[in-house]
Protein backbone atom coordinates (compact mmCIF):
# COMPACT_ATOMS: atom_id res chain seq x y z
CA UNK A 1 0.00 0.00 0.00
CA UNK A 2 2.80 2.30 0.74
CA UNK A 3 3.92 1.70 -2.54
CA UNK A 4 0.78 2.30 -4.03
CA UNK A 5 0.45 6.08 -2.08
CA UNK A 6 3.78 7.07 -3.49
CA UNK A 7 2.78 6.39 -6.89
CA UNK A 8 -0.36 8.22 -6.48
CA UNK A 9 1.15 11.13 -4.71
CA UNK A 10 3.64 11.69 -7.23
CA UNK A 11 1.32 11.78 -10.65
CA UNK A 12 -0.70 14.15 -8.39
CA UNK A 13 1.98 16.48 -8.47
CA UNK A 14 3.16 15.92 -11.89
CA UNK A 15 -0.06 16.60 -13.35
CA UNK A 16 -0.34 19.78 -11.39
CA UNK A 17 2.87 20.76 -12.34
CA UNK A 18 2.11 19.70 -16.32
CA UNK A 19 -1.34 21.46 -16.43
CA UNK A 20 -0.15 24.85 -15.14
CA UNK A 21 2.96 24.70 -17.77
CA UNK A 22 0.19 23.73 -20.30
CA UNK A 23 -1.99 26.86 -19.24
CA UNK A 24 0.42 29.25 -18.92
CA UNK A 25 1.73 28.40 -22.29
CA UNK A 26 -1.31 28.54 -23.91
CA UNK A 27 -4.74 29.61 -22.22
CA UNK A 28 -3.71 31.76 -19.41
CA UNK A 29 -3.05 35.52 -19.75
CA UNK A 30 -0.27 36.00 -21.62
CA UNK A 31 -0.16 32.51 -23.02
CA UNK A 32 -0.09 32.11 -27.31
CA UNK A 33 -3.71 30.02 -27.89
CA UNK A 34 -6.83 31.09 -28.90
CA UNK A 35 -9.93 29.34 -26.34
CA UNK A 36 -12.30 28.58 -29.35
CA UNK A 37 -10.76 27.45 -32.23
CA UNK A 38 -6.07 26.55 -32.62
CA UNK A 39 -4.32 25.43 -35.48
CA UNK A 40 -0.64 24.20 -35.86
CA UNK A 41 1.62 26.95 -36.03
CA UNK A 42 4.91 25.20 -35.97
CA UNK A 43 6.55 28.34 -34.19
CA UNK A 44 8.96 27.66 -32.03
CA UNK A 45 10.74 29.29 -29.38
CA UNK A 46 12.95 28.55 -26.39
CA UNK A 47 9.70 28.46 -24.19
CA UNK A 48 8.05 25.88 -26.85
CA UNK A 49 11.22 24.01 -26.72
CA UNK A 50 10.93 23.76 -22.69
CA UNK A 51 6.94 22.88 -23.43
CA UNK A 52 7.94 19.98 -25.61
CA UNK A 53 10.93 18.57 -23.28
CA UNK A 54 8.21 18.79 -20.42
CA UNK A 55 5.78 17.02 -22.60
CA UNK A 56 8.00 14.19 -23.60
CA UNK A 57 8.52 13.96 -19.13
CA UNK A 58 4.86 13.84 -18.59
CA UNK A 59 4.32 11.62 -21.72
CA UNK A 60 6.62 9.28 -19.93
CA UNK A 61 4.68 9.77 -16.70
CA UNK A 62 1.33 9.18 -18.12
CA UNK A 63 3.24 5.61 -19.05
CA UNK A 64 3.17 5.14 -15.14
CA UNK A 65 -0.23 5.15 -15.51
CA UNK A 66 -0.05 1.25 -16.39
CA UNK A 67 1.54 0.55 -13.43
CA UNK A 68 -2.01 -0.02 -11.94
CA UNK A 69 -2.11 -3.19 -13.93
CA UNK A 70 0.69 -3.95 -12.60
CA UNK A 71 -0.28 -3.38 -9.16
CA UNK A 72 -3.39 -5.43 -9.76
CA UNK A 73 -1.35 -8.62 -11.11
CA UNK A 74 0.98 -8.33 -7.92
CA UNK A 75 -2.31 -8.45 -5.72
CA UNK A 76 -3.94 -11.29 -7.67
CA UNK A 77 -6.85 -8.98 -8.15
CA UNK A 78 -7.14 -10.57 -12.29
CA UNK A 79 -10.92 -9.39 -12.11
CA UNK A 80 -10.56 -5.85 -12.10
CA UNK A 81 -8.65 -6.19 -15.60
CA UNK A 82 -11.70 -5.45 -16.98
CA UNK A 83 -12.23 -4.72 -20.85
CA UNK A 84 -12.50 -0.96 -19.90
CA UNK A 85 -9.50 -1.56 -18.32
CA UNK A 86 -7.34 -2.65 -21.32
CA UNK A 87 -8.88 -1.12 -23.49
CA UNK A 88 -8.52 2.51 -22.00
CA UNK A 89 -4.72 1.81 -21.18
CA UNK A 90 -4.31 0.55 -25.04
CA UNK A 91 -5.73 3.18 -26.49
CA UNK A 92 -4.08 6.11 -24.38
CA UNK A 93 -0.96 4.44 -25.30
CA UNK A 94 -1.31 4.88 -28.64
CA UNK A 95 -2.76 8.40 -28.55
CA UNK A 96 -0.25 9.49 -26.37
CA UNK A 97 2.34 8.05 -29.36
CA UNK A 98 0.43 9.43 -31.94
CA UNK A 99 -0.83 12.51 -30.80
CA UNK A 100 2.78 13.67 -29.52
CA UNK A 101 4.39 12.48 -33.21
CA UNK A 102 1.81 14.07 -35.25
CA UNK A 103 0.16 17.26 -33.73
CA UNK A 104 1.71 18.12 -30.47
CA UNK A 105 0.17 21.45 -30.23
CA UNK A 106 -2.95 23.28 -31.49
CA UNK A 107 -6.57 22.22 -30.82
CA UNK A 108 -6.15 19.23 -28.60
CA UNK A 109 -4.32 21.02 -26.42
CA UNK A 110 -7.94 22.09 -24.72
CA UNK A 111 -8.67 18.32 -24.21
CA UNK A 112 -5.36 17.38 -22.81
CA UNK A 113 -5.85 20.42 -20.18
CA UNK A 114 -8.89 18.74 -19.79
CA UNK A 115 -7.78 15.36 -19.42
CA UNK A 116 -4.72 16.62 -17.31
CA UNK A 117 -7.20 18.48 -14.40
CA UNK A 118 -9.05 15.51 -14.51
CA UNK A 119 -6.29 12.60 -13.67
CA UNK A 120 -4.69 15.79 -10.99
CA UNK A 121 -8.40 15.15 -9.16
CA UNK A 122 -8.66 11.31 -9.75
CA UNK A 123 -4.60 10.62 -8.00
CA UNK A 124 -5.70 12.62 -5.26
CA UNK A 125 -8.55 11.04 -4.70
CA UNK A 126 -6.98 7.36 -4.97
CA UNK A 127 -4.43 9.04 -2.33
CA UNK A 128 -6.41 9.95 0.04
CA UNK A 129 -8.39 6.68 -0.34
CA UNK A 130 -5.13 4.72 0.47
CA UNK A 131 -5.31 6.25 3.94
CA UNK A 132 -7.48 4.19 5.44
CA UNK A 133 -11.10 4.09 6.78
CA UNK A 134 -10.77 7.07 9.03
CA UNK A 135 -10.44 9.10 5.87
CA UNK A 136 -12.13 7.12 3.14
CA UNK A 137 -15.39 7.69 4.74
CA UNK A 138 -15.39 10.93 3.85
CA UNK A 139 -14.90 10.37 -0.05
CA UNK A 140 -18.83 10.35 -1.21
CA UNK A 141 -17.95 11.75 -3.89
CA UNK A 142 -16.37 9.17 -6.14
CA UNK A 143 -19.54 8.51 -8.28
CA UNK A 144 -19.30 11.88 -9.34
CA UNK A 145 -15.52 11.09 -10.50
CA UNK A 146 -16.57 9.01 -13.01
CA UNK A 147 -19.03 11.26 -14.16
CA UNK A 148 -16.19 14.22 -14.35
CA UNK A 149 -14.31 11.35 -16.36
CA UNK A 150 -17.61 11.09 -18.86
CA UNK A 151 -18.17 15.03 -18.49
CA UNK A 152 -14.69 15.14 -20.18
CA UNK A 153 -15.16 12.85 -22.75
CA UNK A 154 -17.71 15.02 -23.86
CA UNK A 155 -16.49 18.63 -23.48
CA UNK A 156 -12.97 17.37 -25.45
CA UNK A 157 -15.04 15.65 -28.13
CA UNK A 158 -17.39 19.03 -28.83
CA UNK A 159 -13.97 21.22 -28.53
CA UNK A 160 -11.94 19.21 -31.00
CA UNK A 161 -14.92 19.35 -33.68
CA UNK A 162 -14.82 23.38 -33.61
CA UNK A 163 -12.39 23.17 -36.40
CA UNK A 164 -14.79 21.06 -38.85
CA UNK A 165 -16.85 24.15 -38.38
CA UNK A 166 -14.69 26.88 -38.24
CA UNK A 167 -11.23 26.82 -40.22
CA UNK A 168 -8.42 27.75 -38.33
CA UNK A 169 -5.79 25.37 -39.58
CA UNK A 170 -5.90 22.29 -37.77
CA UNK A 171 -6.06 19.41 -40.21
CA UNK A 172 -9.63 17.77 -39.93
CA UNK A 173 -8.78 14.26 -40.29
CA UNK A 174 -6.97 14.43 -36.76
CA UNK A 175 -10.33 15.60 -35.38
CA UNK A 176 -11.88 12.12 -37.08
CA UNK A 177 -9.34 10.18 -35.79
CA UNK A 178 -9.44 11.47 -32.24
CA UNK A 179 -13.44 11.50 -31.85
CA UNK A 180 -13.79 8.42 -33.06
CA UNK A 181 -11.22 7.23 -30.54
CA UNK A 182 -12.86 9.26 -27.84
CA UNK A 183 -16.33 8.48 -28.42
CA UNK A 184 -15.37 4.60 -27.83
CA UNK A 185 -13.81 5.43 -24.52
CA UNK A 186 -17.04 7.16 -23.80
CA UNK A 187 -19.31 4.40 -24.42
CA UNK A 188 -17.36 2.51 -22.40
CA UNK A 189 -17.44 4.36 -19.37
CA UNK A 190 -21.17 5.11 -19.60
CA UNK A 191 -21.47 1.28 -19.97
CA UNK A 192 -19.02 1.06 -16.51
CA UNK A 193 -21.52 4.21 -14.81
CA UNK A 194 -24.43 2.53 -15.67
CA UNK A 195 -23.74 -1.20 -14.28
CA UNK A 196 -21.79 0.68 -11.16
CA UNK A 197 -24.58 3.31 -10.47
CA UNK A 198 -28.17 2.45 -12.40
CA UNK A 199 -28.25 -1.74 -12.46
CA UNK A 200 -26.24 -1.91 -9.24
CA UNK A 201 -26.30 0.84 -6.76
CA UNK A 202 -24.85 -1.32 -4.10
CA UNK A 203 -21.78 -1.96 -6.34
CA UNK A 204 -19.35 1.20 -5.30
CA UNK A 205 -16.14 0.90 -7.30
CA UNK A 206 -16.69 4.40 -8.93
CA UNK A 207 -14.01 4.60 -11.21
CA UNK A 208 -11.67 2.08 -13.05
CA UNK A 209 -8.56 2.80 -10.75
CA UNK A 210 -10.65 2.78 -7.48
CA UNK A 211 -10.28 -0.45 -6.90
CA UNK A 212 -6.48 -0.93 -6.78
CA UNK A 213 -6.56 2.33 -4.36
CA UNK A 214 -9.11 0.66 -1.73
CA UNK A 215 -7.86 -2.73 -1.96
CA UNK A 216 -10.84 -4.00 -4.51
CA UNK A 217 -14.37 -4.20 -4.56
CA UNK A 218 -14.38 -7.27 -2.65
CA UNK A 219 -16.73 -6.10 -0.11
CA UNK A 220 -19.85 -4.15 -1.16
CA UNK A 221 -18.78 -0.68 0.25
CA UNK A 222 -15.29 -0.94 -0.34
CA UNK A 223 -10.61 2.93 -8.84
CA UNK A 224 -8.19 5.91 -14.46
Amino acid sequence: MNLIRFHNACMVVVCAWFLYLLLKLTYLPGGRYNLWCQGVTGYMDEEMERYYRYGWFFIAARYADHLDTVFFVLRKKFSHITHLHVIHHTIVTANIWYWGLYAPEGQPAFGLGLNVFVHTIMYTYYLLATMGPTVRKYLWWKKYLTRLQITQFVLSMAHLSIPLFVDCGFPRHLILIGNAQTLLILCLFINFYVKAYVTRKDHGCGSIHLRLATKGCDARSKEQ
